[in-house]
């Protein structure tokens, strides 16, 4: 069963934890970085 729907999920999850990723590696460079993508994650 494949749909453009669960292609965006998993796209969005694969951006998601990408981006997490990141933003733990440059933790001391990034906390403003960290605010705006919690931000972005929480808007739907």
């Amino acid at each position: 069963y494949f749909s453009v729907y669960h292609l965006g999920i998993r796209l969005n999850w694969i951006t998601f934890i990408t981006r997490e990723y990141h933003i733990l590696q440059g933790k001391q460079v990034n906390h403003s970085g960290r605010l705006v993508t919690n931000t972005v994650n929480r808007s739907p």
